[in-house]
Parts: structure tokens; sequence; C-alpha cells
């Protein structure tokens, strides 16, 4: 799920040239009232649930959520200065930091992938949790993927390699959208398989469209392309530096929401039906449990080292960006601190 920054960064100079003439900002300098963007998707659920929950109120915090439609709309609002804080890509602040915005991550959201590959009704029978059967099923086939260049491109393509077929030579990518666009796609044939994640996965899985082939979220046979974080909970460092009480409080309701989604389904499960009305019950939660064991606060240096390797050997990130330098540590006492601590 990655940020688009050059349009990020068009859009941000239209908004800083209305904050000098006398727009509102949200720099709050350690006042209670702030507000977060996010896109309302189950990986970016914690900041949704915290607010639903009444953590962000027993933090002493008076936090509006702002729902967006993309990543880029979310953090296009952040360093605008209309919102403090973003739930959106792991890779945000890396990329960021390398076009000169300093921008941190405060704590983990989805911290492993949330991505499967799906098949059409064509595809060949192959054994579940096999990547070389499903790499072998591809060559000469045409694959979709949401955008050229987007994670799930890169991700594809990494597996493509790894697993012994060449990504542009050997299998035909094509740019395929998502939702609607894509599940058609895979059902007239234009591709034989794709890239996705949930809701899409679960409407396509479900309407008999297409079948997981080989599932990231749940694999024990890949290791690498696996564990790469899908989402933070973000604010520019400036932020940061002026509100340290303030962020400390998000990160704990954040951690306190992390929590629960991992270990309390009879209090999320509630609170996701409220969040996504257009989903039947069964489809939440067949979309909860694949992405329950993966909420965490925590974002180690080996994750993040990980997550590194990943980016610089697929093209997504290009740039040496320390850990320090887009983690906030100073609140890695909170991450992993239970509900009662």
């Amino acid at each position: 799920m990655r940020t688009r920054v050059l349009p990020v960064l068009i859009a941000l100079s239209t908004l800083l040239f209305v904050s000098a003439c006398g727009g509102a900002t949200s720099r709050n300098a350690d006042g209670n009232a702030i507000k977060i963007a996010g896109v309302n998707l189950m990986c970016f659920s914690p900041a949704f649930v915290a607010e639903k929950l009444g953590y962000f109120d027993d933090e002493g915090l008076d936090v509006t959520i702002v729902p967006t439609d993309s990543g880029d709309a979310s953090v296009t609002a952040l360093l605008g200065r209309s919102v403090v804080a973003v739930t959106t890509g792991f890779d945000t602040p890396i990329e960021l930091t390398g076009k000169g915005q300093s921008i941190q991550s405060l704590a983990g959201l989805e911290m492993a992938t949330i991505y499967a590959f799906v098949g059409g009704n064509t595809f060949p029978q192959i054994p579940p949790n096999n990547p070389q059967a499903f790499v072998d099923a591809m060559k000469g086939k045409r694959f979709g993927v949401a955008a050229s260049g987007s994670t799930g491109d890169s991700i594809a393509r990494g597996i493509f390699a790894e697993y012994g077929l060449n990504p542009d030579t050997d299998v035909t990518i094509i740019a395929v959208g998502t939702g609607a666009e894509a599940s058609a796609a895979l059902r007239t044939g234009s591709v034989d398989a794709l890239i996705t994640y949930e809701p899409d996965l679960t409407q396509i899985t479900t309407s008999g469209t297409g079948r997981i082939v080989f599932d990231l979220r749940t694999t024990t046979t890949e290791s690498t392309y696996s564990k790469l974080p899908t989402s933070t909970l973000q604010a520019t460092t400036e932020w940061i530096n002026d509100n340290p009480e303030t962020a400390r409080a998000l990160v704990r309701a954040v951690t306190r929401a992390n929590n629960t989604l991992r270990d309390d389904p009879a209090t999320a499960l509630p609170v996701l039906e409220e969040l996504y009305p257009d989903l039947a019950p069964d489809l939440v939660a067949n979309i909860y449990n694949a992405s329950r064991d993966h909420f965490t606060s925590e974002i180690s240096p080996q994750t993040y080292d990980a997550a590194m390797k990943i980016y610089q050997n697929t093209g997504l990130i290009t740039d040496d960006v320390p850990y320090e330098e887009v983690v906030a540590t100073q609140f890695s006492d909170i991450w992993n601190l239970k509900t009662s601590e």
C-alpha cells in the first residue's frame, strides 16, 4: 500500500500556501483536541477501534478521526497540518524522509503483510502453501496488480524472481486497479491471477470469481515477503517533539486497541462490524481473523531492517534511511504494555 510521493508533495504545496494565508492547523502544543486521518480499512483499524471503545477519552484526549479515501489523502492532510497524525503505510515515513519531509512512526498497527495471490477459475490446481508451485504455474500467464509500482506489484515481482521467474519476460504483469475493476479482470480472463488484499480478497473469493492460490498472510513456507509490515500510526517529527505527552497518550491508546484486536475478539468484533456496515458480519469476521495475530505496536530494528531490504531489493525505496530517523523509539516502552499496566 504505497504512498505516491509526487502527488502528495504537489498537494502539500497548495495546502501550505493556504495555511500561510490564515488556514487553521492542528499543531496543538500538548492540547487535547486533535485530528487523525486514515482510510477505514482493517489494517488501519486500531485508531478507529480506540475511538469507538473510548480509549482516547481514557487518556484525556479529544480525538476526531477524519476518514480519507487513500493513503495519499491522509499524508497530504498530515503534511498540510490539518491533522496531527495518520494511519498509513509502513514505508511512508521512509519514502518521505528521502524527499526532505521528517515523519516518524509512533506505533505499529498491522505489522505483517495483508496480501494474497488469487487465481481465476481456470487457474491450475496447485498444492496449498507452496510458493514454488504457484510461481511455476504463473509462467507464461497474465498477472494483475493494482497499479504499476505499487507495493503489491513489487511484492509479486519479488516472489516471482525469488522462485525462478523473470517478472519482465516470463509473466505479463497488467495494472487492473482494485475493487470491481480487479474482480472483472479476473472473471473475464483478462488476467489469470492477481495479488490483492481485504476487503477485495474476501469479496472475490466468496463471489466465486477466484480462489486463493498462495496466501502470504498465513504461509509457513515463505518468510521474507510475508513478514513485510503494512501500517503504522505516524506524525511529523516536529509535532512529536512539540507535544510529547499527547504523543505518548496516543501511543498508549493505540497500543490498547492493538491488544484488544489481537487478544479480545469478543470485544473487537462487534466494533469492527459497526465500522464496516456494508459487509456481512461473517465477511468482517473472516477479514478480522486473517489479520488478528498481526496487530502490535512494536516496531523492532530487526523488523525495520528486513523491510528495508525488501524495499531496496524491489526498488520501492532507494535511500538508506536509519531506523531511528523514522521510528519514534522514545515510545518503545509503551509498545508491549498490556492493558492493565
